[in-house]
Parts: structure tokens; sequence; C-alpha cells
């Protein structure tokens, strides 16, 4: 997994580089996410003949979410991202997110010029605090849809403002048989120009 993760870093350090040269346009973005955290329990059977009991447990949580990316042509982007939590978990019903990271391919439809519908598909992996101090950590595959309305539609690339937007989505972090991570995010990007 560390080669993968100096591999993808490689190739962002690359594309950086290239992005001067060939206009490729670099991005980075800062969200807040707020999360749902899914997980089951069993209970030991009240009687000998009876099957145990399977029970769903949910917590929330929320986390600050960076991203950073470049597009590799007006339809496809690679995407890192990182986040870590802002809660404590204190409360019965809140867990708390340790760690966050995915590597995400981003196919976009650009509906208006100013409004474009991206779907991250691709790895996550995530720690997580559960109230009992449970600690979990989870890698599964990951996606979402994000819509995202880019100020230079309506203000021109030219604008101070053009690489400026604004976006919101929904995100499914983790899915298992075990346990579950989805939940919504919005938050601004800049630099979605070619």
């Amino acid at each position: 997994m560390n080669k993968f993760a100096g591999f993808v870093a490689g190739m962002f350090l690359v594309a950086t580089a290239q992005a001067q040269g060939d206009g490729w346009a670099v991005y980075g973005g800062l969200d807040y996410a707020v999360l749902e955290i899914s997980g089951y329990t069993t209970n030991p059977a009240p009687e000998p003949d009876n099957a145990p009991e399977r029970i769903r447990l949910d917590f929330d949580a929320d986390m600050i979410r960076g991203r950073v990316g470049w597009w590799m042509n007006e339809d496809f982007a690679l995407e890192a991202q990182f986040g870590v939590g802002n809660d404590d978990a204190q409360d019965p019903d809140t867990a708390e997110i340790d760690s966050y990271y995915g590597i995400y391919l981003l196919p976009r439809a650009q509906m208006f010029d100013w409004l474009d519908v991206v779907f991250p598909l691709g790895f996550a992996s995530t720690d997580f605090v559960l109230p009992s101090n449970q600690s979990l950590k989870r890698d599964s595959a990951a996606f979402g849809v994000n819509f995202q309305l880019n100020m230079a539609g309506f203000f021109g690339e030219d604008s101070v403002i053009g690489g400026l937007g604004i976006g919101a989505g929904f995100m499914v972090y983790q899915q298992g048989s075990d346990s579950s991570v989805r939940g919504y995010n919005g938050g601004i990007h800049f630099g979605y120009s070619f």
C-alpha cells in the first residue's frame, strides 16, 4: 500500500510540474462532511435454543476534508482526499474520525458552463473511534456524487474569482457487511480552469 501511495504522490508532482507547461489544471478544495457510521453487534441469545440477536448501531461524526487533484483531460480527474475528525467520541451517539484518506478517479459531466457533476470512484481508508473507545479501521471501495458551481461560468475565466467554486455532494466512504461510513459534504474548491 505504501508503494501505491508513493506512486500516486509522484503522479501528482509530475502533473503539477507539467501543469505550467501543458496547461493541465490542478486544484484544491476544503470541505466539511457530516457522516453516519453504522455497525452491527451481536447479543448472545437469552435462551440456549434461540439464535443470537444482531443489532444495528448508528453513530454521527463529522470531519474536515481536504482535496487535491489534477484534470487529466476535460472529462476525468485524479484526486487525493484526506480528512480528520472534528469530534470527541464522548457523546454516546457520536463517533470520532481519527483519519481518512482516499484516491479517486472523477468522471465529470458538465451540465452547463457553471455546473459540473462529478462522480468520485476509488478507494478509501477510514480510522474511527466509537463511543466505547473501540478503534476500527476500514479499507474499502468508495463512491459518490458531487455538484459543483463554477464561478467562471458566471463571471468568466479571467475574473479574479474565475477559478473558485462551491460544491456539495454525498459519499459512501466504506460499505461492508459489518459496518458502513457515508455522509454529505459541502465546501469550496479553487483551480478548475483548463
